[in-house]
């Protein structure tokens, strides 16, 4: 058994990591539909996946260069924002109940 098949064989997804290898090896040549599976899955991929690709130098030195190229599928979402938002606004109401609740 080589060496890619043993990764192969316990990838989470194959399909997707095998995909994204060979879209690496093209980077920076690919189309925006291209683009979007590659951050999609540098993104939410599987972390047992993302550690096979970091076992191929050159593939890993590729999918920097797709992150410093394209930061924008790896910033925060809104949900984020309003995730902290919504925390700091409980923490201070909290806050200010037990101000109120009279404590001299």
């Amino acid at each position: 058994m080589n060496s890619a098949t043993a990764r192969r064989s316990i990838a989470h997804d194959p399909n997707s990591l095998d995909e994204v290898q060979a879209l690496l090896k093209r980077y920076p040549d690919l189309s925006e539909e291209e683009r979007d599976r590659v951050g999609h899955f540098l993104r939410h991929g599987a972390p047992l996946d993302l550690g096979l690709l970091s076992s191929d130098a050159e593939l890993w030195r590729a999918a920097g260069a797709f992150k410093t190229h394209h930061p924008g599928y790896f910033a925060p979402g809104r949900r984020f924002y309003f995730g902290w938002a919504a925390a700091i606004t409980m923490l201070v109401g909290g806050l200010a109940l037990i101000k109120d609740m009279g404590l001299n």
